[in-house]
């Protein structure tokens, strides 16, 4: 378990071309137990905008505060 407080994230089913990983899986500290995670970019400027969850579901935990309306 993750011993740092967990940023307010939002669930997402973002579309893959959004948002492209940019670290390989790992269970290590992870904030939910039974799921590895990987870093979030955006696939269009490289922003840090969360992490990508692997489980036995696959979801985005986004930080709330990295995301801006759509151009």
């Amino acid at each position: 378990m993750n011993p740092f407080p967990r940023p307010q994230l939002k669930e997402s089913q973002a579309a893959p071309a959004e948002v492209k990983p940019a670290s390989p899986p790992s269970a290590e500290a992870s904030w939910f137990p039974g799921f590895v995670w990987e870093i979030a970019l955006c696939a269009a400027c490289g922003t840090h905008l969360g992490w990508c969850f692997h489980g036995e579901s696959d979801f985005l935990g986004l930080v709330l505060d990295r995301l801006t309306a759509p151009s």
